[in-house]
């Protein structure tokens, strides 16, 4: 993991690494909750059924890239709460998905600058969790 001597500093920056993590986890549920609700509506309402045009494609896609980062954000935070390290560095990677795909059309540039930032805490913290109980060892 990132175990690295020379970003130490960013550890204790200005909270704690677990203060960003919580952090981390209401982002995730936060944004997925307003995405979700943003994308469900159009999606759904303007629609029209006779008609399919990539438009409506495309927010029926990214409602469901917010289902999915909702599903990341309430995981993450369970993980977390749990000391679960599997299912959280699962999380982390599941909640990249929403801004990788909302990416194309909107300009959801500071979704995608703060996720990496997030990512370098939680691998961060990922390497001060204990292992989950039931993981297999290799040795």
């Amino acid at each position: 993991m990132c175990n690295c001597q020379s970003l130490v500093w960013l550890d204790q920056l200005c909270c704690s690494l677990r203060t960003k993590i919580k952090i981390f986890c209401a982002w995730t549920i936060l944004h997925s909750i307003i995405f979700f609700g943003g994308f469900g509506y159009s999606a759904f309402t303007e629609c029209k059924y006779d008609e399919p045009c990539k438009a409506n494609l495309y927010k029926g896609f990214c409602f469901l890239l917010s289902v999915i980062h909702v599903a990341a954000g309430i995981i993450m935070l369970l993980s977390f709460l749990s000391n679960l390290k599997n299912q959280f560095l699962f999380s982390v990677a599941l909640s990249t998905l929403f801004p990788l795909g909302a990416l194309h059309n909107y300009p959801l540039v500071y979704l995608i600058i703060c996720q990496v930032v997030f990512i370098v805490f939680a691998v961060r913290y990922s390497a001060t969790m204990k292992r989950n109980q039931n993981a297999v060892d290799p040795a």
